[in-house]
């Protein structure tokens, strides 16, 4: 599952009050210049029979000391981004000065004959003063001129925090510490930039309830709800963690999935502000919501950079996409948790008008998330993972096709690589080359399985506006006029996002289709169950339809049928990546011989079955699903096996 600001990644905010906050020795400086010393009287003892009335002067004057000294340190912070917007225009001026010849052209003047230039009319905004770095080779006679933006930026919302926090009322805090806190209003919105939101996090690691029991591991998973400030939750008290309703309510060797409810006796938080019975109405108790509990599986760093996928968490839910992350712990994290929502089932993607439905959620998913440029640099993410994973899942399967049992790729692994290599190829070729195929990329979930898209009852609002246009008061509201039922359907599990050509993720959609994860034999792949021609005509002109819908174009039959047939095309072209990437995935993931005694989160897994929300079914204890040990092996035979048959349909064959 690189931050889209300059703001650092985690902010630590100290907690105790001795702390001090480490900056340049230039920053140090000017701040303490800052600072207004409070009129010594507010220092003097009071009068016992006032002694009431002047604490309060005391806090008054304490709070009005402090706020002041907040806005000069803001001022201040102002004053130096100012500085750097103005010596990056300088800079960006001698550059382009020094590529017209202008500084040739100077150096024949006078010195009494200045040579004359314009001066640079651009405008630099608050978010370029922040997201552009001062370079550190520059020097001015400035005491501060030298400061990082991040740092900055670290100052700022470490006043910010204490700003805010100088009247929050006192609770009994965890003993852990949150490596950040939730971002902070600014005190002038109108003068600050635009900072990403990040969840709470913070470095416990929960072991899982086989390792240290079941109270054990309820009482852990309500330490971090409260660690992490999950909504309401404090109202909770541990003493009462044996009664926590903890269901697993997924399988993966990848993460555990449970369903955490609160205890029946604190189901819901006392209101803010209760009024008395005779003095007006008290307000109604909130419920203490539900939370998902995700695990990471042991051992997937290789196939997972959990950091990446925390950083497309959070644009996502900048973009109302999917479920909100709540916070994050070293080898886990919690998200909401859509009480509301039911799992697809392999039948319903296949329902027309559902199947149209989640056409236009993935449209909306490829048109509302822009790529940064690192992404699209980087190149097409299913290429990426093979590159990534064949040399260990070279290794695995040569030492499983030596046990005789048969070649895991239907023939030996050298052969099955030079085809995947021979069709890498003809893709390039096919979209014109490398850079080309850069060009094709949009962010995609690349695992939209029956199990990883829900339908909701309540309709969120419509995640896609383009990057440019997007803001937290703009989302578009459900039109009570138009076709909204494709709103309900959420799609969730973004672990294996990436960039990718819109082509790819609509064929791996396709080869799901073919999968049952909820059968006794959940590792095959039937090919019968692929879509046939009619079906992928209509879900692609929904696709395409929803496309120019978004764009707010008008597009005639004519268009619209040359485009279907273009992403058509497209969708051919990238069914055999989907195989490729999946049987990689399945060698990687399976266990051999030696590992087969470990101990490890593997044992409470089903397989690839992404989580079924529906809320029923919760119990006094850590419950699992029911399922059998997934046959990894086998699925990666099944994936290759389509693979052969695409490369032959693509009329390949394998270099000499």
């Amino acid at each position: 599952m690189s931050s889209e600001s300059a703001a650092p990644n985690h902010l630590s905010t100290p907690t105790d009050p001795t702390s001090t906050i480490t900056t340049s020795p230039r920053a140090s400086l000017n701040i303490v210049r800052t600072v207004s010393i409070e009129d010594k009287t507010s220092l003097r003892k009071p009068p016992r029979n006032h002694s009431r009335r002047n604490s309060v002067d005391r806090t008054s004057t304490h709070t009005h000391s402090h706020r002041t000294l907040v806005e000069q340190v803001q001022h201040w912070i102002t004053k130096e981004r100012n500085k750097q917007a103005a010596k990056k225009e300088k800079r960006a001026l001698r550059k382009s000065e020094k590529a017209s010849g202008i500084f040739k052209h100077h150096r024949h003047h006078r010195l009494d004959e200045p040579a004359k230039h314009h001066e640079a009319t651009h405008t630099t905004t608050d978010d370029e003063k922040l997201e552009e770095p001062t370079s550190p080779t520059t020097t001015s006679s400035s005491g501060a001129d030298d400061i990082d933006p991040a740092s900055l930026l670290e100052l700022e919302s470490l006043l910010l925090a204490s700003a805010v926090d100088l009247h929050a009322p006192t609770h009994k805090r965890s003993s852990r510490k949150l490596r950040h806190l939730p971002s902070k209003p600014n005190l002038d919105p109108a003068k600050q930039p635009p900072q990403q939101h990040l969840p709470p996090s913070c470095e416990e690691v929960l072991e899982i309830p086989e390792k240290i029991g079941k109270d054990a591991f309820k009482l852990e998973v309500l330490k971090l709800a409260h660690t992490l400030k999950c909504k309401r939750w404090r109202h909770v008290p541990l003493e009462s963690s044996k009664e926590l309703v903890v269901r697993k309510i997924s399988g993966a060797m990848t993460n555990a999935v449970f369903m955490v409810v609160p205890p029946a006796a604190y189901a819901f938080a006392p209101p803010a502000n209760e009024t008395s019975t005779t003095g007006g109405s008290s307000r109604t108790p909130r419920a203490i919501p539900k939370l998902l509990l995700r695990i990471y599986g042991p051992n997937v760093s290789h196939l997972i950079d959990r950091a990446t996928e925390l950083h497309i968490l959070t644009r996502l839910a900048k973009r109302n996409i999917g479920p909100r992350l709540l916070g994050t712990f070293s080898n886990g994290r919690f998200e909401e948790f859509l009480d509301s929502a039911t799992t697809l089932t392999r039948t319903d993607i296949r329902d027309p008008s559902t199947s149209r439905n989640i056409a236009k959620r993935m449209c909306e998913l490829h048109t509302g998330m822009n790529l940064e440029a690192h992404e699209r640099e980087a190149g097409a993410g299913v290429l990426r993972n093979w590159w990534k994973w064949k040399k260990r899942a070279a290794e695995r399967t040569l030492r499983k096709d030596a046990q005789g049992e048969g070649f895991v790729c239907h023939k030996p692994w050298a052969e099955f690589e030079k085809a995947v290599e021979t069709y890498i190829r003809h893709v390039y070729k096919e979209c014109g080359g490398e850079e080309e195929l850069k060009k094709q990329l949009c962010f995609t979930h690349n695992d939209t399985q029956y199990g990883n898209i829900l339908r909701v009852d309540k309709v969120p609002p419509t995640p896609a506006l383009p990057d440019e246009h997007h803001d937290s008061k703009q989302l578009a509201l459900p039109d009570p006029k138009k076709d909204e039922a494709h709103k309900k359907l959420t799609i969730i599990d973004f672990e294996y996002a990436s960039a990718n050509p819109r082509g790819f993720d609509l064929a791996n959609h396709f080869c799901e289709w073919m999968a049952d994860y909820h059968c006794d034999t959940p590792h095959l792949m039937n090919g019968a169950d692929f879509p046939t021609q009619e079906e992928k005509e209509r879900f692609v002109r929904a696709y395409v339809e929803h496309s120019f819908h978004l764009s707010e174009r008008d597009a005639s039959e004519t268009e619209i049928e040359e485009e279907v047939k273009k992403v058509l095309k497209e969708v051919e072209l990238w069914v055999g990546a989907s195989n490729v990437m999946w049987c990689a995935w399945g060698i990687v993931q399976a266990k051999e011989e030696e590992e087969a005694n470990g101990v490890g989160i593997a044992e409470l897994d089903t397989g690839r079955v992404v989580q079924g929300v529906n809320g029923t079914g919760a119990g006094a204890e850590v419950e699992e699903e029911e399922g059998g040990e997934f046959d990894y092996w086998g699925y990666a035979g099944e994936r290759a096996r389509h693979f052969w048959g695409e490369f032959e349909r693509l009329g390949l064959s394998v270099e000499a």
